[in-house]
């Protein structure tokens, strides 16, 4: 996607993209529940980083959603933990 730095894994027609709004509350609980994430955000406001075979994250600064329930973050916490175990350090 243009002006986004994207995960060189990313698939469109296989990964569903959970999208998340750059700087909302959403996207602050994200990187505070999951410090693996400041790597990647520091890149931008607009990223789309690979979390598993099929589903990705998109940090947008447009759009996106602006909250998260504590399931939606945990799940996201989990895919995030097991993405940069599986990886090293990503």
């Amino acid at each position: 996607m243009e002006d986004y730095w994207t995960d060189s894994k990313y698939d469109p027609e296989k990964q569903e993209a959970i999208e998340v709004k750059a700087l909302s509350p959403a996207y602050f609980e994200l990187l505070s529940a999951n410090k693996e994430l400041g790597t990647f955000v520091a890149l931008g406001n607009q990223l789309i980083l690979v979390l598993d075979d099929e589903t990705v994250l998109k940090i947008s600064a447009e759009e996106g959603s602006e909250k998260l329930t504590a399931g939606e973050i945990a799940k996201l916490g989990q895919q995030i933990a097991r993405q940069s175990g599986a990886t090293g350090s990503w």
